[in-house]
Parts: C-alpha cells; structure tokens; sequence
C-alpha cells in the first residue's frame, strides 16, 4: 500500500503512541514496557492494546500499584542494558517516584560517569482537558525540568509524541514525555514530519509579538495569532517541545525580533526559567517585561497583549 493514503487517514493520539510502541518493541528486543494498566487492559486510552498478546509478560509487564518501584525497577533494567519505557496513568503519581526519579534515575549517568546506561521512557499524561482538578490536571512541568539529568518534552501533537518516544529510545539518559489531556480526543492527519528531542520551532511567522507555548497550549496560541491578524498585531508562534533543555537560539532570535512576549504555560514553575533565557539572550531588544498567562480566554489574551504594546 502506498504512504499517501495512510498520510491522508486522521489518527488517533492513542493510537500514534500504540504504533510507536509497537514498533518500537519489534524493532529491537531490548526495549521493555512497564505500568499499571499496560497489558492486560491494554493502556488507559488504549494506546498498548494487543501488545501484551504480540510480545509476551516478559515485555509488557503491568506493574502493581508503586510508580516508586516502577522507576526503581525500570533503572535496574536499564542498567542491565534494556530500553524500558514506563507509563504513569497521571502526573500526580510522580510524587510517590519523586525520590527514585531524582536521585537515582537522573543521576545514574554522572554517578556512574557513563559507565551504566539510563535510557528510560516515562510517558505521562498531565495538564489541561479532562477532569480530576490538581491530580489527573496537574501540571508537574515547572519541577520536573529542575532535575539535573531529566530530559522532559512536550508534543504537541500525536504524530510528534510518537516521533519523541522513538528518538528516546535511542538516546542515552532518561526522558520524560507529557502527553497533554487536551490532546488525547483529537484526530489528525500525520504530516509527515520528523520531529527530534531538541529545539523549538516557529509555528508562525510575525513581527509584533512572540507567543511561546508547548504542548495543549500551542494550538491556542495560534488561533490567537489568528485573531490577532483582524485585530492589528503580527504574532510570531515560537512551539518549545522541549521543556529542559530549552532551545536558547530560538527563543531569544524571536524575542529579539519582536521585542515582546507572551508566554501561554500551565506552571508558574517554568515562567522564572524562560525569563532567565531571554533576559539572557534578549535583554537589550525587549520593549516591555515578559508577560505570561495561564488562561485559555482569546478575548483576555488579546487584550493583554494590547496591554503589553502600551507598557
């Protein structure tokens, strides 16, 4: 069958992850995959049905209820050379691993100055676009990119997340991969792209203001750049992807052009770090002070960016 009526069919989030694990686990036999719902149940949205069936318990296995021995045993296999990839069913279920993913798993690597592997795949999803308040909505950004070794990524897309759990795998040290809530009902269409672990990217050209968003936040920030062009301003759409680290170029080449910022987030953990990016990288070119915003309101972001033109 040829690719162009497969690039043509909307996919799935769950379904983009699914076929990513799949392949991942025919791909190489090292790779390994652990949490509390993989197997038998086949992934809380679905996204490792039938796998435990195609490679076995030894591969899939689902774990009890501990995420702290998850993550104890996933840096023991890593260390014995496995590729593991471990699903959380939330990001409230980091706290309980916060000791075991800090100190042990980040710090593998350094401790051991390389001479043991940590290729580790956390999947969680978190943030905004299902209900559960500051548990299942939680966004754990902000703490987690202050863990010295801890790779953390933000797809925005099902296409993307698949791409970053591939590249991943493939990658020495830990990752962890937030899968927005808002994102896991959409269909899309793969567009082809290949998309790595580093880097920002520009969505959208423009010349006023640079927006900066990752993840859920990021189609929000183009539909008020949207709106922005019947009202008057010119917004550039600067996508992270990368949380920690943070593509530093991108970022300040942007707000050097643009002279203002908006940065649409769900942790007031990560306002402090992009701050010190572009007091870094753009200090001289800014025209008025970062703003930022947890909102989700176009007609309150518009006009605090008219706000921003007028500081």
């Amino acid at each position: 069958m040829s690719s162009a009526p497969a690039l043509s069919r909307s996919v799935r989030f769950a379904d983009a992850i699914l076929q990513a694990q799949r392949k991942a686990l025919s791909k190489d036999e090292s790779v390994m995959l652990l949490g509390e719902c993989v197997g038998k149940m086949g992934g809380l949205r679905g996204e490792s049905q039938g796998l435990l069936a195609e490679f076995g318990p030894k591969r899939v296995v689902d774990t009890p209820i501990s995420e702290a021995a998850t993550l104890g045993l996933a840096a023991g296999l890593a260390m014995a050379g496995k590729k593991v990839i471990v699903s959380l069913s939330g990001p409230d279920r980091l706290a309980s691993a916060w000791e075991v993913l800090r100190l042990e798993l980040a710090n593998l690597q350094s401790r051991t100055q390389g001479a043991f592997s940590s290729t580790v795949v956390i999947r969680v999803p978190a943030g905004r676009g299902m209900g559960g308040g500051r548990y299942l909505q939680a966004a754990p950004e902000g703490n987690l990119c202050n863990v010295e070794g801890l790779r953390v990524l933000a797809p925005s897309s099902g296409e993307m997340a698949a791409d970053m759990l591939t590249a991943a795998l493939e990658a020495q040290g830990p990752t962890i991969i937030l899968e927005s809530n808002a994102l896991w009902q959409r269909r899309e269409k793969p567009t082809g792209e290949s998309h790595g672990l580093n880097g920002a990217t520009i969505c959208k050209s423009g010349e006023d203001i640079t927006l900066i968003a990752y993840g859920g936040s990021v189609e929000l920030a183009q539909a008020l750049a949207a709106k922005g062009e019947k009202e008057g301003f010119s917004a550039e759409v600067v996508e992270l992807r990368s949380l920690q680290p943070l593509d530093v170029e991108t970022i300040g080449t942007s707000v050097r052009k643009t002279g203002h910022v908006l940065f649409l987030h769900e942790s007031e953990g990560l306002v402090n770090r992009l701050s010190s990016c572009i007091t870094d990288t753009a200090f001289m070119y800014l025209e008025a002070p970062l703003q930022s915003s947890q909102s989700t309101d176009l007609e309150a972001l518009s006009a605090c960016i008219w706000a921003t033109f007028e500081t």
